[in-house]
């Protein structure tokens, strides 16, 4: 059976992917630009592009880009990108340079690194809780899955789970968690806030998604994706830690 499709809307927010590595808090001049740079690399890599391809020709007219090579030099390495443009000597000998670490990169990529993703703000909540199952049912939409790309107008993103339907999504707690859980969330109108936030360990997959367009034509932007563990936290800082859902 085909994992469920999460298709994420476009919003212009940071993404928030960090390698699993990393203990820190990521920024997007930091560990993101780092991840960033990985996922254009899966990108080549699992749809067969090469750095010399040429982008699609409508993709191509929204900026002036032609070639695989020079959205990545625009999107990573902007300033020695722009100080060589006017002068084709010293473009080529950049293009061979950048091209050449390109292939490197993607010969190399071997889907074995997990990144750590966090969801967006607002679309995951606790239900009511059972006292049969001694869990709250967690409510999300399909925007808790996010960009790990989301430059100018390429925008790479998870698309699908190949165990999603493994994923239980509950949250396990006993009564007595439970019941002070809520009272803390209680504010003085009476409001109980249920939003949770997802820290996500997951995997990139060598797999591409064939089913379905992109935005621009025949260039592919969804990733398939593995997830490891889910753990939810009650905080947006994502420091207060309430559980963990293993597939």
């Amino acid at each position: 059976m085909r994992a469920k499709l999460l298709i994420t809307s476009c919003v212009w927010m940071a993404s928030n992917f960090h390698f699993a590595t990393s203990q820190q808090s990521v920024s997007y001049s930091e560990g993101q630009e780092a991840v960033a740079k990985k996922a254009f690399i899966y990108y080549l890599k699992v749809y067969g592009h090469d750095p010399h391809d040429l982008l699609n020709a409508d993709f191509a007219r929204f900026n002036g880009l032609d070639q695989y090579w020079k959205l990545y030099a625009n999107y990573f390495d902007s300033q020695n990108y722009n100080s060589i443009k006017g002068n084709e000597f010293e473009v080529k000998k950049y293009e061979n340079q950048i091209c050449d670490r390109l292939f490197t990169d993607i010969a190399k990529t071997t889907f074995t690194e997990k990144m750590i993703l966090r969801s967006f703000v607002g679309n995951i909540s606790l239900g009511e809780y059972s006292f049969n199952e001694h869990c709250f049912p967690i409510n999300h939409n399909s925007e808790w899955v996010t960009y790990l790309l989301y430059k100018s107008y390429l925008l790479l993103k998870i698309g699908a789970i190949d165990n999603y339907e493994n994923i239980e999504w509950k949250l396990k707690m006993n009564e007595t968690e439970a019941g002070s859980f809520l009272k803390r969330r209680k504010d003085s109108t009476g409001y109980i806030n249920r939003d949770v936030y997802f820290k996500i360990t997951l995997s990139i997959l060598s797999k591409r998604m064939t089913d379905k367009e992109s935005w621009f034509g025949t260039n592919q932007i969804d990733f398939w994706a593995h997830i490891y563990t889910i753990d939810v936290y009650s905080d947006i800082s994502c420091t207060q830690k309430i559980g963990t859902i293993t597939p």
